[in-house]
């Protein structure tokens, strides 16, 4: 648990996982501690018909037998009369006794109606019963199995009843469990829901502010949505966001007010080279004019760059003004190649233009449009082998359909770029492993990007090591100006 700015106190990860993981084996226990109680009284139950219910109707069963042979003894006696018989007749209900006295030591518990019917035999051994003879009648024996039978039907009655209830007991059983499982169940599921829910959306939103620095090299704060440690999380990379943004503010002031400090003098510079080549302060000899032309192509050289640098940070610091007006994709396209035709001789290369346009015009800000086309042919002859072809067209984002919009693209058969460098070929000054091969300062492919969207376009790149790249970009018909 941990406590905020304001004072309050809210669960961590580990806390929500812990209550819930809690909650779940409270359920599982609950529901097993249910169920092991109603299993005991099952096995009491089942234990008591097993044990008593069944002794008694067993030993019930041998009673009655043992009285109707009781009768049949007697009634031989009470026919014959002789001692025989007699001794017969005690024999039987001596045996009868011995299952009576048996049971009751069997089940102590049990008192009636054993207590009756051991008293109704004691009785008839009191006195001389040897030398009175029999007390016993047939309605005494009749009495006795009535009871007997009586005792049996009782007792089964009471198994019956008891085994019903161990029907009901068991399907409570049954739908307690079942509820009880369901219960656990919906609680893991609605419990992994919740958690997943609670810790994607920070999640999410921290990998869509990634995802838009690493593109863009630019993101809006993340919405902090939880109190945890994702919550932390999340406002430290918005704290960390807020100072690479501040950093990117001085670094951009910085170039600006360099570049302005240092057009000056660079100036001068050009002019003084300049005067110098013309031979107007005086005669210069053939080796000092090499060294002038070299002067003079490197001043060209750091002049661009330093123009740049400077349209960098014009446009960062303000929104791209657009001067739309209707153009012919292919005239912008057959322009570009013209001028860049000289670099592409000098180096070995050749530019083949390949125009699908059906005819018609698009609303565009011709200028910044030839820049970016310059940008990227100039990129493309940058990288491309000597003797290679530099391909530059247009075609409609629809076939044949000039109203869906244009789209401009470049291919070269360069090196390509490796796929986890491309989501970076956009940002300011990245240059990727091939910086220290080429000259550059990273910066137009970000210019071109930004002219792009200022038209309301979108910029695209398709490249595969070994195999060259694409660079296109296409824009609607009527631009949502940015």
């Amino acid at each position: 648990m941990a406590k905020t700015e304001e004072g309050r106190f809210h669960l961590g990860i580990t806390a929500k996982l812990l209550i819930w993981c809690v909650t779940l084996i409270a359920i599982f226990y609950a529901n097993t501690a249910f169920l092991f109680v109603k299993l005991r009284e099952i096995v009491s139950v089942s234990n008591h018909i097993v044990v008593v219910n069944n002794d008694v109707d067993e030993t019930a069963g041998l009673l009655i037998q043992q009285l109707l042979s009781v009768e049949e003894a007697l009634k031989r006696f009470l026919i014959l009369k002789k001692e025989a018989q007699l001794e017969s007749f005690y024999i039987q209900l001596v045996k009868y006794g011995q299952i009576l006295s048996a049971m009751r030591k069997r089940l102590p518990d049990v008192i009636e109606p054993w207590q009756g019917l051991k008293d109704a035999y004691e009785a008839q051994f009191t006195g001389d019963w040897e030398a009175a003879g029999p007390k016993l009648g047939e309605k005494d024996l009749d009495h006795w199995l009535e009871v007997l039978v009586k005792v049996r039907e009782q007792n089964k009655r009471e198994m019956r009843q008891r085994l019903l209830g161990l029907f009901d007991k068991g399907e409570a059983i049954m739908y307690v469990g079942l509820l009880g499982l369901s219960a656990a169940i919906a609680v893991g599921l609605v419990g992994s829901l919740f958690l997943a829910y609670r810790f994607s959306r920070p999640l999410r939103e921290l990998k869509r502010g990634i995802r838009a620095f690493s593109r863009e090299g630019q993101s809006e704060p993340i919405r902090i949505l939880s109190h945890d440690e994702l919550g932390d999380l999340t406002k430290t990379f918005n704290q960390l966001m807020e100072r690479l943004m501040r950093e990117e503010e001085m670094r951009t002031d910085f170039i600006s007010m360099l570049s302005h400090e240092i057009r000056t003098p660079l100036t001068s510079i050009k002019e003084t080279v300049s005067l110098l080549e013309d031979g107007t302060l005086g005669p210069v000899g053939e080796r000092q004019s090499r060294f002038l032309a070299i002067a003079s192509k490197e001043l060209v050289r750091l002049s661009k760059l330093l123009e740049r640098l400077m349209q960098v940070s014009s446009l960062q610091s303000r929104d791209i003004v657009l001067s739309l007006a209707p153009a012919n994709p292919v005239d912008l396209v057959r322009g570009a190649v013209e001028r860049m035709a000289a670099i592409a001789n000098r180096k070995g290369l050749s530019i083949e233009v390949e125009v699908a346009w059906p005819g018609g015009t698009v609303a565009l800000d011709t200028e910044h449009i030839r820049q970016v086309l310059l940008n990227l042919i100039g990129n493309a002859l940058k990288f491309s082998p000597a003797g290679s072809v530099v391909r530059v067209g247009a075609r409609p984002a629809k076939p044949g359909l000039a109203a869906s919009g244009v789209v401009f693209w470049v291919a070269d058969r360069g090196p390509g770029i490796p796929e986890d460098e491309q989501p970076f070929v956009f940002q300011k000054y990245y240059r990727g492993a091939l910086a220290e091969k080429v000259d550059g300062a990273g910066l137009g492919l970000n210019i071109s990007k930004r002219i792009v969207e200022a038209h309301g376009g979108e910029m695209r790149l398709l490249s595969r090591v070994g195999e060259g790249s694409i660079f296109s970009f296409h824009l609607p018909s009527t631009p949502e100006v940015g």
